[in-house]
């Protein structure tokens, strides 16, 4: 509140040398506080104000000071015993001076004092009469009168609909000293104590009294319904639309006569629904559903492309403000349907063509990464944390009011990504993996392996499945061949990814080779429909036997850029050498010094081991696919029966030479540091 204030009168007391003089004529000062008068008698009895003499010790002009503060300790406590709402200040010892009315030579010392009153009203009335019995020098100087504050309330009426200005205000002021004229000045500009046709927001006014000033400033808050959105969350074969805001219940007609806010068992195709709230506003959804949705790779750009539209391109005015506004929602864990929103609500500004598109890439690449297959694998695995469902859900936020909530397919995620040319004419998804199938591997197709080599192939079925087989066709040394179910697989649904047992021993050769008293020569492995007609999902694989003695061999397994795990060999004897740092401090020669402390007192010594290898001969197919190993972020060396992490140390490796027809490939791999030396335990 601003410009109200108490009654309050400031008194001075000018007093002559003639008023202190013991034994003078019967003074007394009187003040008038809501109509009672509360009078000091001067004298020595209690309840009376005592007048120093100036000429006393110690007194000199201090006389008027201590004589008021006389007055004043019984006014206060005159005050405080019939409950007055009133305060009296200190005095305050003034530098003027006035003459003296009994000696025209003379000068009389000034002191000032305040009693003002501690609550509005007329009946808390000051004053301070003179009468005869007052001594002379007893002045009001200044008198205030009340101005009382004045107060308002606003009954409001929300605006109704979102969007909508059906809102109104009204004032009623009170208080000040106006006689119910009060002056209303609103922050938008209008005048008046009512206010009618508001949209929902917040509004200021400040009220005032014209005759005092005295004013108060209002905010009034004006609500609507929340904003009716409609989300969708779809599958490749079902729909689900989830309203919120508005005023519930909601109803669904579909252009179809279908009702109800899911679908199933949908064909490819559009779908289109209006939804209403119960106050009548609808909400227009269009849903398509492809026939084959699509997966996207973290290492590659994943984008959502929205338009605002023709109409906003020919009258930028239909959407004001316009902004895009993206959230995304992944699934953590997988197949229980459970999406939760990752990061911020991402929002760009439409530029002028009302086109824009969001790369969420980086909000989504911490959810996956290629999953470690366990030593020895020998059955049909799916990789839950090599792949993540996700969806994006997207709106057009203006000025005026937000524009539905839509929801994309729900889309898978893979680690991984295609090279900067391919990310960028899509040949992969446009045609290449649909007609090759291929496993998720830049690996020939054809490839020697030695009998204990662990080898794994990656499998994304592009379509829903029931069961699936592993087959494997095996050729024996004499030229015949079994074909055999090495494993099976569970139904699955398209985008899924399964890692598959392809190594000699994992797959049981040797059983298949004693059975038939034969040697395998080579085998091929690819995915078939469990379906009585043996369809081919995958394209086939050939693995040649190496049986030549190998008595130096390691296996790596690295990340391919596809999501799958590949073997590398490394026939060749290998170094490793150890690069060993000290942190060390010198020791104090102190008296008592143990010599055989040495010199220095290591803190900490650490060696880091590093394996110097090379593969052996390699083809030239096999050694441009060995760029993936290379590149891979994740390089793992099965060391007797165990997997030891490492990287793969930057150096300069020749992949092609064409004047080579056999060539290897040396790189240095780099194992974590060691503190302590422990040799690998038997169990």
């Amino acid at each position: 509140m601003a410009g109200e204030r108490y009654a309050k009168i400031t008194i001075q007391a000018a007093l002559s040398h003639e008023d202190s003089v013991r034994g003078a004529q019967a003074q007394q000062v009187t003040f008038q506080l809501s109509g009672q008068a509360l009078t000091f008698q001067r004298g020595g009895s209690p309840g009376e104000y005592i007048v120093p003499d100036p000429n006393d010790a110690g007194v000199g002009e201090q006389y008027v000071l201590q004589t008021v503060q006389n007055i004043l300790l019984l006014l206060s406590a005159r005050i405080q015993t019939l409950g007055l709402a009133y305060t009296v200040s200190a005095p305050r010892q003034l530098a003027t001076t006035r003459p003296d009315p009994y000696d025209s030579t003379s000068e009389m010392p000034v002191v000032e004092f305040d009693v003002t009153a501690t609550a509005y009203g007329s009946s808390h009335t000051l004053a301070f009469p003179v009468y005869y019995t007052t001594p002379p020098g007893w002045t009001v100087t200044q008198s205030i009168a009340n101005i009382t504050p004045v107060t308002a309330t606003a009954a409001i009426t929300p605006a109704g609909i979102f969007g909508a200005h059906g809102g109104t205000i009204t004032l009623t002021a009170g208080g000040g000293d106006s006689n119910g004229l009060y002056g209303y000045s609103w922050s938008d500009g209008n005048y008046g104590a009512a206010r009618t046709g508001l949209g929902a927001g917040t509004y200021t006014c400040v009220v005032s009294d014209p005759n005092t000033g005295a004013s108060v400033t209002v905010v009034a808050q004006v609500t609507s319904d929340p904003e009716f959105l409609v989300g969708v969350v779809s599958t490749t074969d079902s729909i689900t639309l989830t309203p919120s805001g508005g005023v519930g219940p909601y109803t669904y007609v579909w252009d179809d006569g279908t009702y109800g806010a899911a679908r199933t068992g949908l064909a490819a195709g559009t779908y289109a629904c209006t939804v209403t709230e119960a106050r009548g506003v609808s909400r227009r959804i269009t849903v398509t559903l492809a026939s084959s949705g699509r997966y996207w790779f973290t290492g590659n750009p994943i984008t959502l492309a929205l338009d605002a539209g023709a109409a906003y391109r020919a009258n930028r005015a239909t959407k004001p403000g316009l902004s895009f506004v993206c959230q995304v929602w992944v699934e953590q864990d997988y197949g229980t349907g459970k999406f939760t929103q990752v990061g911020q609500d991402l929002e760009q500004p439409a530029p002028a063509n009302g086109r824009t598109t969001f790369e969420v890439q980086e909000l989504l690449e911490p959810f996956v990464a290629p999953l470690v297959p366990p030593v020895g694998q020998t059955a049909v695995q799916r990789q839950d944390g090599a792949f993540r469902r996700f969806y994006l859900k997207y709106y057009e936020r203006t000025t005026s009011g937000s524009a539905s909530a839509s929801t994309v397919q729900t889309n898978y995620l893979l680690p991984g990504g295609l090279d900067y040319w391919e990310a960028a004419v899509g040949t992969w998804f446009s045609g290449y993996q649909a007609t090759v199938q291929p496993f998720l591997t830049w690996e020939p197709t054809t490839k020697k392996v030695l009998p204990d080599q662990p080898e794994y192939l990656y499998f994304m079925p592009l379509t829903a499945l029931g069961s699936f087989r592993l087959r494997l066709h095996a050729t024996f040394a004499d030229g015949t061949s079994q074909t055999v179910t090495a494993a099976t697989g569970p139904a699955a649904q398209r985008f899924e990814v399964f890692s598959l047992p392809a190594g000699p021993a994992q797959l049981g050769l040797a059983q298949l080779e004693a059975d038939a008293g034969q040697l395998v020569r080579t085998y091929v492995l690819d995915v078939i429909a469990d379906d009585g007609a043996d369809t081919p999902l995958s394209e086939a694989r050939t693995y040649v036997l190496d049986r030549r003695s190998c008595p130096v061999r390691r296996y790596f397994l690295y990340a391919n850029s596809l999501g799958g795990w590949n073997t590398l060999v490394c026939r060749g004897r290998a170094v490793l050498d150890l690069a060993t740092t000290t942190s060390a401090s010198e020791n104090a020669r102190a008296a008592g010094y143990d010599p055989l402390r040495g010199a220095y007192t290591t803190n900490r010594r650490t060696g880091l081991p590093t394996l110097h290898g090379y593969t052996g001969p390699r083809s030239p197919a096999q050694l441009l696919a060995d760029r993936d190993f290379l590149l891979s972020e994740r390089v793992l060396l099965l060391h007797e029966g165990r997997y030891l992490a490492g990287q793969v140390k930057d150096r300069t490796v020749i992949v092609a030479d064409e004047d080579e027809t056999r060539r290897v490939v040396q790189f240095d791999f780099e194992l974590p540091r060691e503190r302590y030396y422990t040799p690998h335990l038997p169990a």
